[in-house]
């Protein structure tokens, strides 16, 4: 949810497609963003590692677990980037309710609801990749993504 409001390579790629001077006001935007939200992380520490996970999960792979983001964001330190975002995602004590307040105060005002609107929930299936689930009884072979967007 936080990052459906910044996916920085299609808004980057873009900018660059449509003339590329806005490249970098686009940049500076998604770093307002990113201070936005570790505003509500509770503690400065944990700045770095929500903003390295944030860039993680905009990479264009398919894998967003935190081991293959660790070996892409840092592939010569592969094992201390998992940890460090494994402890920011698992074991840092964060509030997402919070974060999570600061998307929709970032995103609430570009909404325009006070002129109306109408939601849109759609739910589709995906096939799933691999075989096995692990920890997963058998179920179907598909993974369901529920989406919500508006229309004006």
């Amino acid at each position: 949810l936080i990052l459906l409001c910044h996916k920085i390579h299609d808004i980057v790629g873009l900018a660059v497609i449509t003339g590329g001077a806005d490249a970098m006001g686009t940049l500076d935007k998604f770093e307002r963003y990113m201070e936005t939200l570790c505003e509500r992380l509770g503690h400065v520490d944990r700045q770095r590692g929500f903003i390295e996970y944030s860039q993680g999960l905009m990479l264009p792979i398919e894998r967003k677990s935190v081991e293959p983001l660790a070996a892409h964001t840092d592939p010569w330190h592969v094992s201390a980037k998992h940890q460090s975002l494994h402890h920011m995602v698992a074991k840092s004590d964060w509030s997402d309710e919070a974060v999570l307040e600061g998307v929709w105060d970032w995103v609430a005002p570009a909404l325009g609801l006070e002129k109306g609107c109408y939601w849109i929930v759609d739910d589709t299936g995906f096939p799933k990749n691999g075989r096995h689930s692990v920890g997963v009884a058998r179920q179907s072979p598909c993974v369901t993504v529920v989406a919500a967007s508006i229309n004006r």
